[in-house]
């Protein structure tokens, strides 16, 4: 029966063990601490596989950052891990066949062939580990997208402490629940994104979280009609579980008010998650939803400048109208604290522009002729 050596690298201990087909562990697992230099954790690799590589027939790594298409290296590596972490050549580390694999797809792969997940044809996994990750599996096939979620550096600090905010304004028993509840909410939103996406042939990296909510990196349809309906299915995967929470909460007799209180607040999170992203301005869907409807009339650059507009004007009105409230003057309940608003209005007028850029430099590319490809350069000096 044929070994591996399997190596889980995480952002803050590294395990390892060998398994046989079967999926039983050899030996018992092992654990270190993740080094913090690069030099460091190549030492630390070499060391494991060292000391097991004469037991075993492959080698293994499930590890944290996007993969390439081989399984031979890490693509786009975890703010977690060391600089440079995306230059290790994992091959080069024993003559023993080596794989490399995103970690929360290796979690589902396994749980799908030897875990709670066996027997089951379609399956969702999240990690919680020192970012947050997920994996879906769908007929034995993962597709060629690599599908990963992961907590980056500049969104390490800011997601963490909008849970953290949660833990302390409700409480421990209260907070953590409706915490993770909102995050996995927020996930099961980008995945509706994603799948969507997907759907169409679009490839996309990664799913980002932020104090903002999260965002879908990857490539995005075409064409109107597709754009909308990848833009639609994040706020309507947020109204399907709020409603059917709202639903499930009026028809049937929940005891505990603990239970009740967290499923109220996943519900009126999601109610909530799926109106602001309703919202006319770019990076909200509504704002991609906006110029895919502007489609139907102008070019994808002229309706992506109408949506940077419409969503500065929400922009303002989402600062403005508030604090007109302290005058008496009531137009729109729009709460929130001024910090948070003024956060979102800065994302919703820079983003609007950003994204008006993009459109205009596609536009001008496809307007391009043959002669503005080729390249005019003199003949080097041993040629002339």
């Amino acid at each position: 029966m044929k070994k591996a050596l399997g190596i889980d690298v995480g952002g803050t201990k590294i395990s390892y063990a060998i398994i046989d087909e079967n999926g039983d562990f050899v030996t018992k697992i092992k654990k270190t601490s993740t080094p913090k230099t690069l030099e460091e954790l190549k030492e630390t690799f070499q060391a494991i596989i060292s000391e097991n590589e004469k037991d075993v027939d492959y080698i293994a790594f499930a590890t944290a950052g996007a993969i390439n298409l081989e399984n031979t290296k890490v693509e786009s590596s975890s703010p977690n891990m060391p600089e440079g972490y995306n230059t290790i050549e994992f091959t080069s580390l024993s003559k023993k066949p080596i794989y490399v694999e995103n970690d929360a797809n290796a979690a589902a792969w396994a749980e799908y062939k030897v875990g709670a997940a066996k027997g089951y044809e379609n399956n969702v996994m999240v990690t919680l580990g020192t970012g947050i990750g997920g994996g879906i599996q769908t007929r034995e096939e993962f597709g060629d997208c690599q599908l990963h979620i992961e907590y980056r550096h500049e969104a390490d600090v800011t997601s963490l402490g909008l849970l953290l905010l949660l833990v302390f304004d409700l409480g421990l028993p209260l907070g953590l629940p409706c915490a993770i509840l909102l995050a996995v909410s927020i996930v099961l939103h980008e995945l509706a994104h994603s799948l969507t996406s997907r759907a169409f042939g679009c490839s996309i990296s990664e799913i980002r979280l932020s104090i903002l909510g999260g965002c879908a990196s990857g490539e995005i349809p075409r064409a109107a009609w597709k754009e909308l309906l990848m833009a639609a299915a994040g706020p309507a995967m947020s109204f399907l579980i709020g409603f059917g929470l709202l639903f499930g909460l009026s028809g049937v007799v929940v005891e505990s008010d603990w239970l009740r209180a967290v499923l109220g607040y996943a519900m009126v999170m999601n109610l909530m998650l799926g109106a602001f992203n309703l919202l006319p301005g770019f990076p909200m869907d509504g704002g991609r939803i906006f110029r895919c409807v502007m489609r139907v009339f102008v070019s994808r650059a002229k309706a992506t400048y109408y949506a940077m507009i419409v969503g500065r004007v929400s922009a303002v009105a989402l600062v403005i109208l508030p604090m007109l409230q302290i005058y008496n003057i009531w137009i729109i309940p729009i709460g929130g604290s001024l910090f948070l608003r003024l956060l979102i209005a800065w994302m919703i007028w820079r983003e609007g522009y950003r994204e008006y850029l993009m459109a205009r430099q596609e536009e001008n590319f496809r307007n391009w002729t043959q002669a503005d490809f080729e390249a005019r350069v003199s003949p080097p000096p041993y040629d002339r």
